[in-house]
């Protein structure tokens, strides 16, 4: 039986948090933890104890050079320490060592194509996912930009869609890219060349909401209707519903360090066991106190907890602190009441038919 005393916490505008409203979360390589907010930046300061609450708290908002809009979808940390907020009219860098934040220009009209996910290739290559301006390559040191746009149907090298809400990188060299629509991408890095993962492959729930690689390298991707899929290279596994989530709508999705496949949904978040291929859910009654996930806002952070971005906050999954007691409880009957008055236990362990209430 699982002991869940203190297996969640949650962090909302009460403990300092810029907004609720979480969109992105992340950590820096001092351990020190950053929430994208509908209402600009959050960084909390790491404590000594994955165990212990976290520390000081700092916002950042239009005063210190974030756009007006201030919802942040997705924030970024690149290989020389500079941190890359992902808006919806732009994106925002934090140079190292500064405390302003300042509009990258991209050479590329970004303007209501929400930047939704970033990630690094090369040094100095940073992939930017938007939602209608389709996958953007941009090296922050030369200032080169170049774009992947939807392709006709009949084309093999392309995106099927130029709404994207994920990326991931694969060490074997490739960018997976999910979309509104047109299923999953893959770019190979090196050939510039792109296959789509689609109806005419076997996929039958083209709207792609989050991505991940599971620790043997395996693709997981969470669907709008069709729950979660597996994907190999060669085959795809679908679980849904049927096999035992608590809603086929995916959110999120991340692994932890057993390899378990967690998601996020409005309904809380589910374990997918790969070994006995089941899931376990957590809800508001196990301590999921955030229960209506956000959009690719889970995060495994260094210590190997997870991170949940919800409606009501970032919540935290103390991984080390989920016991399993093989030990059924015992039971004691030190009492019983017939009609709500105290009465003995017979002693043929028969009660007549008119005492029926107990």
């Amino acid at each position: 039986l699982p002991y869940n005393e203190g297996l969640f916490e949650l962090y909302d505008e009460s403990f300092g948090i810029a907004n609720k409203q979480i969109w992105s979360v992340t950590q820096d390589k001092n351990k020190n933890f950053w929430f994208g907010t509908e209402k600009g930046v959050t960084k909390i300061e790491s404590s000594k104890s994955p165990f212990d609450k976290l520390g000081k708290v700092i916002n950042y908002g239009i005063k210190d050079g974030l756009s007006s809009l201030l919802k942040v979808n997705t924030l970024f940390e690149d290989s020389e320490d500079n941190f890359w907020a992902g808006m919806n009219d732009g994106v925002f860098k934090l140079s190292k060592g500064s405390n302003k934040w300042s509009n990258e220009n991209l050479k590329i009209d970004t303007k209501g194509k929400g930047i939704r996910a970033i990630l690094e290739g090369k040094k100095g290559d940073l992939w930017f996912a938007t939602y209608g301006g389709g996958l953007i390559k941009y090296n922050y040191k030369n200032k080169e930009t170049k774009t992947w746009l939807m392709v006709d149907d009949n084309e093999e090298n392309g995106l099927k869609s130029n709404a994207l809400y994920a990326l991931v990188y694969d060490p074997k060299g490739f960018i997976w890219i999910a979309t509104n629509g047109g299923g999953i991408s893959r770019l190979d890095i090196e050939k510039n060349t792109i296959i789509t993962i689609n109806k005419k492959r076997g996929l039958l729930h083209e709207i792609v909401y989050c991505l991940t690689l599971d620790k043997n390298g395996l693709l997981w991707f969470g669907t709008k209707g069709g729950g979660i899929y597996s994907y190999d290279g060669k085959k795809l596994s679908n679980y849904d519903s049927k096999s035992g989530l608590f809603s086929d709508n995916i959110y999120s999705i991340v692994c932890d360090n057993n390899n378990n496949i967690w998601v996020g949904t409005s309904l809380g978040i589910d374990k997918f066991n790969q070994n006995s291929k089941t899931f376990q859910h957590y809800g508001k009654d196990d301590g999921f106190l955030g229960l209506d996930n956000n959009l690719n806002t889970a995060f495994k952070d260094k210590d190997g907890n997870l991170w949940f971005g919800t409606v009501q906050g970032a919540v935290r999954y103390f991984a080390e602190k989920n016991i399993n007691n093989p030990i059924e409880p015992l039971t004691y009957i030190t009492g019983i009441k017939v009609f709500l008055k105290e009465t003995p236990f017979p002693h043929n362990h028969q009660y007549t038919y008119k005492q029926n209430h107990l």
